[in-house]
C-alpha cells in the first residue's frame, strides 16, 4: 500500500533534494520527477521500535545532451536533447508514531542528535575518506527531527546479516571490524588534519545519550537500566554452581560493577579517542555477500554515537554477538585483523598508525575496556536474544512494548530463562564471566 508524502512530513521538493544530491553522487545532470511511490519498511526492518522505516521510489527523467555534427561540439547551438528515464531509491527513518515509541526517543535525543550527526559530522568523515571504502550510508536529506532520507544499502546488496540468533562468526565479524577500522580512521584523520578532537569540532554532537550522567533521574533510559540491573539480581538468585559463595555480598557488589559503565563511556584521559557508532550489534551492521560468504558491510543507526577509544565497541562487538570460549579461541586474531585494517587505514591518509594508536596501547585499552563489553552485553542481551516469539509479542503495540520496558521487563526476561536453552546459556556464561572476573574480585579488594 502507497504512503502518502504528507504523513510523513515530506513533499515533492523534499524528494526533489533528496534526488538531487544522489543524482550529483552518481554524476549525473539535469532531470525531472515523474513519479514516486513510498512503502513501509516497519515489518521487514529489525529493531525498529524507535524509527518508521520506509523505502521511496522514485523515477525520474534525465536530459541527455546530444551532437548531430563538428559545429555542435564547438558549441553552436544546434544540439538537440534527448530523454532517458532512470529509477533510484531510497531508505526513509522517522521518528515513531507509536506514543510510548516517540516519548522514549525523546527523551533520549536520539532523533537530534542522529538527524544532526548525518548533517554535520557523517559528511566530514566520509569526505575526508572519499577514495577510500565507504562505512556507512550517505545522507540526502534531512527534514527537521523527523525525517532523515538515506542511500538505500539493499540497492547496493548490502542485507540483514544472514546468520541466527544475532550470533556473528569469524568470518563475519572481520568483515565488520574492518569496515569499524574506516570508521575510526576517518574520526582520527579528521582530528590529525585540523588539529582538534572532534568534540571541539562538533560540540555536544557526541554527548553521552545512551547512558546519560544524570543517570539517577528518572528518565526512560534511566529506567530502564534500573530495570535491567534488576533483573540481573534476580537471574543471579538462579545462576547455579556458586554454592559456597556469599549470595549477599554479590547481590550488593554486582550493581556497583553495572555503575561502572557510566565513567567507562565517557572520553578516556588515557587512550586515543575516536567516534563509535556505539550501538554495535547483528542488526545495525548490513553484509554484502559473495557466494553466501561476506565480501563488506555497512554500519547503520547512530542515534547512541558517542566519543571513547576503538577498544570499547571492539569489546562490545565481539562479546555482544559470541560465546566466551569464541573469545578466546579468535579474539587475538580478531583484534589483529581490526589493528591491521586500521594500520591500512591511516597509511591512505598518510599517518604512522605506531604515532597514534600503537598496538601495545591498543591492546592494553581492550584489556581495559572488556568491562564496558560485558555490561552492555548484560544489560541488552537481555532483549537481543529474547526467543522470537516474545520478542514478537512485546513488539506487535506501543502498549505492550511500554510494558515490557517499564513493568514487565524482569518477569519476561526470567520466563525466558526458565524455559529457553538458547538464552539460558548466553544469560548465564555473561553473568558467570562477569562475577568471576569482576564481581568476587570487587567483593575480595573490598575486603583488603
Amino acid at each position: 500500500m502507497s504512503i502518502e508524502l504528507e504523513s510523513l512530513n515530506l513533499t515533492v521538493k523534499d524528494v526533489e533534494q533528496a534526488v538531487k544530491k544522489h543524482h550529483v553522487d552518481k554524476g549525473g545532470g539535469k532531470f525531472q520527477v515523474i513519479e514516486y511511490e513510498i512503502k513501509s519498511l516497519d515489518s521487514e526492518v529489525p529493531g525498529g521500535l524507535l524509527s518508521s522505516n520506509y523505502l521511496l521510489k522514485v523515477k525520474i527523467r534525465e536530459k541527455r545532451v546530444t551532437y548531430t555534427d563538428m559545429k555542435d561540439c564547438n558549441g553552436d547551438d544546434s544540439s538537440e536533447g534527448s530523454h532517458e528515464e532512470q529509477s533510484c531509491s531510497f531508505f526513509i527513518k522517522c521518528f515513531p508514531q507509536e506514543e510510548f515509541n516517540m516519548k522514549y526517543a525523546q527523551d533520549l535525543s536520539i532523533y537530534q542528535k542522529e538527524r544532526k550527526l548525518y548533517e554535520q559530522l557523517i559528511p566530514r568523515l566520509q569526505d575526508v575518506g572519499l577514495g577510500h571504502a565507504p562505512w556507512s550510508p550517505r545522507c540526502y536529506h534531512t527534514k527537521g527531527d523527523t525525517v532523515i532520507i538515506l542511500q538505500n544499502l539493499q540497492a547496493e546488496n548490502f542485507v540483514k546479516c544472514r546468520l541466527e540468533s544475532s550470533v556473528l562468526d569469524f568470518e563475519h565479524l572481520a568483515i565488520a571490524l574492518k569496515t569499524l577500522a574506516r570508521l575510526h580512521a576517518a574520526s582520527i584523520a579528521v582530528e590529525e588534519r585540523t588539529r582538534s578532537e572532534i568534540p571541539k569540532l562538533y560540540p555536544h554532537l557526541l554527548d553521552e545519550n545512551g547512558y546519560p550522567e544524570n543517570h539517577g533521574e528518572n528518565g526512560y533510559r534511566q529506567k530502564g537500566v534500573r530495570l535491567m540491573t534488576k533483573t540481573i539480581l534476580e537471574l543471579v538468585k538462579v545462576l547455579p554452581g556458586y554454592d559456597d559463595w556469599d549470595i549477599n555480598e554479590t547481590l550488593e557488589a554486582f550493581p556497583e560493577v553495572i555503575n561502572r559503565i557510566y565513567d567507562l563511556v565517557k572520553p578516556s584521559e588515557k587512550y586515543r579517542n575516536v567516534m563509535n557508532q556505539a550501538d554495535l550489534w547483528s542488526s545495525n551492521i548490513l553484509f554484502k555477500y559473495e557466494d553466501d560468504k561476506p565480501i563488506d558491510s555497512r554500519l547503520v543507526d547512530f542515534q547512541f554515537s558517542r566519543y571513547a577509544p576503538p577498544a570499547y565497541e571492539i569489546a562490545t562487538l565481539l562479546t555482544v554477538s559470541n560465546t566466551k570460549d569464541f573469545r578466546e579461541k579468535h579474539e587475538k586474531e580478531l583484534l589483529d585483523i581490526y589493528y591491521e585494517a586500521l594500520d591500512a587505514e591511516l597509511s591512505l591518509y598518510g599517518f604512522v598508525t605506531e604515532d597514534l594508536l600503537n598496538r601495545d596501547d591498543f591492546l592494553q585499552s581492550y584489556e581495559d575496556y572488556r568491562l564496558a563489553g560485558l555490561i552492555e552485553s548484560l544489560l541488552f542481551n537481555q532483549i537481543i536474544f529474547l526467543p522470537m516469539d516474545f520478542w514478537t509479542e512485546m513488539t506487535e503495540s506501543s502498549e505492550k512494548f511500554q510494558d515490557f520496558m517499564l513493568n514487565r521487563h524482569t518477569e519476561i526476561c526470567l520466563n525466558a530463562y526458565e524455559n529457553n536453552e538458547f538464552y539460558r546459556k548466553k544469560i548465564r556464561e555473561l553473568l558467570r564471566e562477569t562475577i568471576d572476573s569482576y564481581v568476587l574480585k570487587s567483593e575480595f579488594d573490598a575486603r583488603l
